[in-house]
């Protein structure tokens, strides 16, 4: 049970974290090859086009996902790398995606795990895909609203419309939000901080961390420790609880229903 536990998990973990993605990379350069002159690019092109540059620094706060509330992320490229932390729903991962590898890190429990590939965060999050077109803008309270609309092919009772909305700030031109309206729902990105320059990334040393790319390769402790962690469950929480990871490894799976009840969780129902 622990190890089917295990992988629905981590594939809802990549799923949200990677969700937010309104475009693909191939769809967004696309977009972006569409030539038009500096003077009437909209604010929304030009903020593409730093983000091409791939030196900058953002700080948002991602709502909508479901269930998880807020999700706090910062994204940072800077010399061909990029680095991406998420806050999802108390689970936090750290994303560096560097020499076309992406490592998947969780600080918290020294877990990782390694692609091959290289997909970062903010490419499809902070742009316009192929397809979609300015509907509408307008400045008002200081502000200016440009909205983009495609459609969704993808949607399962048909083709649909879908809204892409950048609000910036009048007088610096700054980006504020992103609210996308799509048939899987609505997403508002919460812009705390942008700017156009990077800083250092480096990977940490992950001597003594343990790969979660096969789940099977792991132990029953380590497989439960992950486990729980998706849960909110750390080894804080066990050891006020009278626990130890090495305890609960040792129960069979009523006994361990029945101390993750104590803890105020259900796995099994």
């Amino acid at each position: 049970m622990m190890k089917k536990f295990l992988a629905f998990a981590s594939a809802a973990v990549l799923a949200a974290s990677l969700g937010g993605c309104s475009k693909s990379e191939a769809e967004s350069s696309a977009a972006g090859s569409q030539t038009s002159s500096e003077e009437n690019k909209t604010l929304t092109e030009k903020m593409m086009d730093n983000m091409k540059a791939g030196e900058y620094s953002i700080d948002i706060t991602v709502s909508g996902l479901e269930s998880s509330g807020d999700t706090d992320c910062k994204i940072t490229a800077h010399d061909g790398k990029t680095f991406t932390s998420l806050n999802y729903g108390g689970i936090y991962t750290e994303f560096y995606s560097i020499d076309d590898k992406t490592y998947l890190l969780m600080p918290d429990v020294n877990f990782y795990q390694i692609s091959d590939e290289s997909k970062p965060f903010a490419d499809g999050l902070f742009s316009i895909g192929e397809g979609d077109s300015l509907s509408s803008a307008k400045t008002e309270n200081g502000e200016t609203t440009e909205i983009y609309t495609s459609v969704d092919s993808t949607a399962e009772s048909g083709s649909t419309d879908e809204k892409f909305t950048f609000v910036y700030d009048e007088e610096t031109g700054e980006l504020k939000s992103i609210t996308s309206e799509t048939s899987s729902g609505t997403t508002e990105v919460t812009v705390n901080s942008i700017n156009w320059s990077g800083a250092d990334i480096n990977l940490p040393d992950l001597t003594g961390w343990e790969d979660m790319s096969d789940s099977d390769s792991l132990d029953h402790k380590s497989q439960l420790k992950l486990s729980l962690y998706y849960m909110g469950i750390t080894e804080e929480d066990l050891d006020k609880a009278g626990y130890t990871y090495d305890d609960l490894a040792d129960m069979d799976d009523d006994k361990l229903a029945e101390a993750l009840s104590d803890l105020g969780v259900n796995i099994f129902g």
